[in-house]
């Protein structure tokens, strides 16, 4: 997506694509992006019977909790590029990154009746 996001906001054609295959390539990755984060966090989907919320407390930490329990010092959370980004978990990461391309699509996207869906075929 983050490639995709490039392209679309340049339109230079480097991936030799239209803008139109671009925002709908796009929007198909993060449906199974956000259908994959379902599943592996709440289960019932996609082959996984029960998900990660509901087997560790770890994984709730790291994803949820405030601080960043993954990083060599977890008190440290700083990003240079996104101060506070990663404060309060994984998750809130993983958010601030799709409403990040979703931003990109209606702002340099299309019109809606130009998207092309290049997976249906």
């Amino acid at each position: 997506c983050v490639h995709l996001s490039r392209e679309l906001v340049l339109n230079d054609g480097l991936s030799r694509m239209e803008k139109g295959e671009v925002a709908g390539t796009m929007m198909y990755l993060l449906d199974q992006l956000r259908e994959a984060d379902k599943a592996i966090r709440l289960g019932n989907a996609m082959g996984i019977g029960i998900g990660a919320d509901k087997r560790t407390k770890e994984h709730n930490q790291i994803m949820y909790n405030i601080g960043c329990p993954w990083r060599d010092d977890p008190n440290n959370c700083t990003m240079p590029v996104i101060p506070k980004a990663a404060e309060n978990g994984l998750f809130a990461l993983l958010q601030q990154f799709i409403d990040a391309i979703e931003n990109v699509i209606d702002k340099y996207g299309p019109e809606e009746e130009e998207y092309v869906n290049t997976f249906d075929r």
